[in-house]
């Protein structure tokens, strides 16, 4: 293998066209050549694994209501030289398979979502670090969920509108009285992103 970039990814073997990428888990890293990325991109498309401790797996419903408490969602995609961007962003649920963001018309996300619209999304909605005297144990209590979608720009005024309304609904419930102001000045200056999930959500807890 010739060569290329180095990346940090969990686990997966790809083989097509006598092409191998040999992705480590998360400590480890690979060596995957810059010509082949386009062709991984487009060809590869990801599901979930089965929980591998079943037991503390939940449902869809409970996911969505992770993803709703939490004050911000881990927003996962892949750059167009094929190393992995994410970052906290603010998302709003319209319902069971669609979330919305909103940016800036220019910047990385936008970037990268262009060139890969497939994204993950990842959230806590409660963390307490625990000791467990009984078992002489460390650990974390937790409620978290993750999702997978693709992402597109809403063109719509009317549903860029609607998105931000959601949005400022969530998070400034207090002063929607001056939304339609706001929305009327910023509107034409504001990106509006669609994430429509491809499979249902997972939740994870602990206890």
């Amino acid at each position: 293998m010739d060569a290329g970039v180095l990346v940090r990814a969990p686990l997966f073997l790809f083989i097509k066209n006598q092409s191998i990428a040999l992705f480590l888990n998360f400590n480890s890293v690979i060596l995957l050549s810059d010509n082949r990325l386009p062709n991984l991109r487009s060809k590869f498309t990801y599901r979930m694994r089965p929980m591998r401790k079943a037991q503390r797996q939940r449902d869809g419903k409970w996911a969505l209501e992770v993803f709703d408490k939490a004050p911000y969602v881990t927003v996962s995609m892949v750059r167009p030289d094929g190393t992995p961007y994410g970052l906290p962003l603010s998302l709003v649920r319209r319902d069971d398979s669609v979330f919305y963001f909103h940016c800036a018309h220019e910047g990385e996300k936008l970037e990268c979502l262009k060139n890969n619209p497939v994204v993950s999304l990842s959230a806590v909605s409660k963390c307490t670090p625990k000791y467990e005297e009984e078992k002489n144990n460390f650990t974390e209590y937790y409620h978290s969920a993750v999702a997978v979608g693709r992402a597109e720009i809403v063109d719509d005024d009317n549903e860029k509108t609607e998105a931000l309304r959601l949005i400022c609904e969530r998070f400034l419930p207090r002063y929607m009285d001056h939304f339609d102001e706001a929305v009327g000045r910023s509107l034409n200056m504001t990106a509006i992103v669609k994430i429509t999930l491809t499979e249902a959500p997972v939740g994870k807890c602990k206890p």
